[in-house]
């Protein structure tokens, strides 16, 4: 007799991993499964058995109110340490504080009067009872803006540029630096160099010192005489280009004896070149 074979029809293969388990209670009520516990047991290796260990812990409740108990411990404790610094840095006040002190302005000097004993004394200025102390007391009674050591800070400068354009023929930067003699001197020199075709060739290597020897008032003109000693190449050359005076590779020692002059009742705080002299070696 002939067997009869029935086709076998193949599950689909997550359809194990689908099956869904119900659970009678004890009414006899079936309780079908949430949406959650369908991915839960979609998910499980074992859908037979789902157990959510989150919500067996009895003190899951407890550790998040422990949590926010510790939190506010932690900022109060925070907060009066805050409080302990501030008290200790600021104070407290008790009642028996000083009170601030009034600032009073200082009584005003009668007759603004300007004591110039009291003016701080150069390094370089001659003792007072000297000549030259008494010439330099002399010129600041009719200049009280006078400085010695920014004069000769300003005498230096003027030594420079008077002797480059002396040297250059430049009688425009000579002008306002010189006295109207000693001016008309220099510029008659540099015009006998030019109808000579001859040049001077000058090089201030440096100044090597510049002291006060002469300070005194000539009617209402400051007088002051400076002595310069620098170190100076210089040659004269003729209209062939020979040196015929001085040597362009030696450097030698110039002496200089410069008068300064100003007029202490002009507005001009400028002092001019008044008068040169240069002594025997």
């Amino acid at each position: 007799m002939a067997r009869t074979v029935k086709p076998t029809v193949a599950s689909p293969p997550m359809a194990s991993a689908t099956r869904i388990h119900t659970r009678t209670s004890a009414t006899g009520k079936v309780s079908r499964p949430t949406r959650n516990a369908h991915a839960m047991l979609a998910l499980s290796p074992n859908p037979s058995y789902v157990f959510d260990w989150k919500r067996s812990l009895p003190w899951t409740g407890l550790m998040n109110d422990g949590y926010h108990f510790l939190d506010i411990v932690f900022f109060a404790m925070v907060a009066a340490f805050l409080v302990l610094r501030l008290r200790s840095v600021l104070g407290k006040r008790t009642g028996a504080e000083r009170p601030p002190e009034q600032w009073t302005p200082p009584e005003a000097a009668a007759d603004n009067v300007v004591d110039l004993q009291s003016v701080r004394r150069s390094a370089s200025e001659p003792p007072a009872e000297t000549p030259m102390g008494q010439g330099l007391a002399a010129i600041r009674a009719a200049d009280r803006g006078f400085d010695l050591d920014g004069f000769l800070g300003g005498a230096k400068a003027a030594f420079e540029m008077i002797v480059i354009a002396f040297a250059h023929g430049d009688k425009a930067t000579l002008q306002p630096l010189l006295a109207p003699d000693v001016y008309r001197h220099f510029s008659d020199a540099i015009d006998a160099r030019r109808q000579h075709g001859e040049t001077l060739q000058t090089e201030l290597v440096g100044i090597r010192t510049a002291e006060l020897v002469e300070a005194g008032m000539d009617g209402r003109f400051a007088a002051l005489t400076i002595r310069f000693v620098s170190e100076q190449v210089n040659a004269l050359r003729d209209a062939k280009g020979e040196v015929v005076e001085g040597n362009p590779e030696r450097v030698i020692d110039v002496i200089d004896l410069w008068t300064f002059r100003r007029d202490t009742r002009s507005a001009d705080p400028n002092w001019a070149l008044a008068a040169t002299h240069t002594p025997e070696p």
